[in-house]
This record gives structure tokens, sequence and C-alpha cells, in this order.
């Protein structure tokens, strides 16, 4: 169903959310990767066609800026948080983990730098599950996000995150280390920003960036954008890890 407005503007408050719904629905959104080169690249999926900019009366300037993260597995995987993620945190105005935190510590320091939303995951202990819920939501922007940490298999996820949350715009999750920018055949867009310090057969360590502009007076965007940490993994005693700077 096409976008109908009121003579060119949203009428009311409740359209201009359902605009900003079907931005993210309809497949209509801009997605980029930025490699360890600094180079910033259009993925081109699951959106093509670029970002859809809708005129929204009243309206100026950033609207919200959020870091996805999530399987950081501290310290198994690495003594701390990698301090690129710690940059990001405080430049977001929401932090989003989607579990395996492993260390309740890990939530405690990013709560040092942001808001966080968070949910527990499969390896997470007593003392994480006792402060985090398994799933999360959020309204942002008008937009219904969720997180939880397990989706199951990647062959039938779509249809059954369709199935899982019918009333969410927008599903972050974790678990497989690998990150996944889809849109299931309901509209949901499924989003794992893979992981900061264990990308096992990765090629780089992960995190996402999802913001939300008002640009002009009048102008809604919406952009998912993959950032690879460039860091390596070395061995420490104990056969824990720690990240270091190249």
């Amino acid at each position: 169903m096409p976008i109908v407005l009121t003579n060119g503007w949203p009428s009311t408050a409740l359209e201009l959310v359902d605009v900003a719904r079907r931005l993210v629905r309809g497949r209509s959104s801009e997605s980029y990767h930025t490699g360890c080169d600094g180079v910033q690249r259009d993925r081109g999926a699951p959106t093509r066609n670029g970002a859809r900019r809708v005129r929204v009366r009243g309206a100026g300037g950033v609207a919200s800026r959020l870091l996805l993260i999530s399987d950081t597995h501290i310290p198994g995987r690495a003594r701390r948080l990698p301090g690129a993620v710690l940059r990001e945190a405080d430049a977001a105005d929401l932090i989003v983990h989607a579990g395996d935190w492993v260390a309740a510590s890990v939530l405690e320091e990013l709560q040092q730098h942001g808001e966080v939303l968070g949910v527990y995951g499969n390896n997470d202990g007593d003392d994480v599950r006792a402060v985090l819920p398994e799933v999360a939501r959020r309204t942002i922007e008008g937009l219904r996000f969720a997180v939880i940490h397990e989706t199951g298999d990647a062959k039938s996820r779509e249809r059954r995150m369709d199935i899982a949350f019918p009333d969410a715009d927008v599903l972050v999750f974790g678990h497989s280390h690998i990150p996944w920018d889809t849109v299931t055949p309901g509209g949901l867009r499924l989003l794992n920003p893979g992981s900061p310090t264990d990308r096992r057969r990765q090629p780089r360590h992960t995190i996402m960036r999802v913001q939300t502009t008002v640009d002009g007076p009048v102008y809604l965007a919406l952009h998912f954008h993959l950032v690879e940490l460039c860091f390596r993994i070395v061995k420490v005693r104990r056969n824990h890890q720690k990240a270091t700077r190249q």
C-alpha cells in the first residue's frame, strides 16, 4: 500500500508514526557498511533503492542514534570492552545489547556511558538474568523495536519471527555472532550486529549503528550502518583473550 499524505504532509501525529514505521517495514531505508579502511559503502541489501525521504511538518535535526551490540562474552573472549565500542556508546542516545554479556560488570560499564536496553542470553548467569529480561521492547521515534538473544536457525528465521513479533517494526537479535540485515515477508526488519569481541568465522568484529534523521525542517530518513572494528584478539594468561588495537 502506498503512503498517502494529506496535501503532501502528515495531518496527525499518528499519521506521521505510520509513515515512519512503513519506512522500515517497506524496505525503504539506507544500509551502509564501514570497513577497517574507513571507507563507507552502500551495503545494497535489503534496500537497493536508497532511503525514502518523507516530508514531515515542523521537525528538524537528528532524532536519535542507537548503538547495537551483542555477544560480548567477557571475560571469556576479551577482558574488557574495546575502546571503539565505548566511544560509539558515548555517541549514542541508546545502547542496545542482544545478550551473552557473561559478566554483569559489562552492563554496569555500559550504563556509565549511556542508557542501555538489553536482554540476557543463553550464556548469561543468574546475576545478569536478575536484572534483564528475555525480551525487551522500546518505541523510538514511533518505531517499535524488540530485542531478543536467540531466534533459532536461519533457514526459517524470517517466517518464525513474523509470527513471534507481529507488533514490532525492528527486531535486534544475537547468538550467531554473524551480522544480519534482512526484511521478513511481513515487513519486519531483522538486525544482528555480530560481536565486537568474538568474530568466530567472520572476517572482522562488528557493531551496528541505527540512526533516524530528520533533515532540514521536513524530511525523515533511516540509516542502518554495520561497522567493522579494527583490532585483533590475542591470547593472554588463563586462556582468556583481550582486544588489542592494530
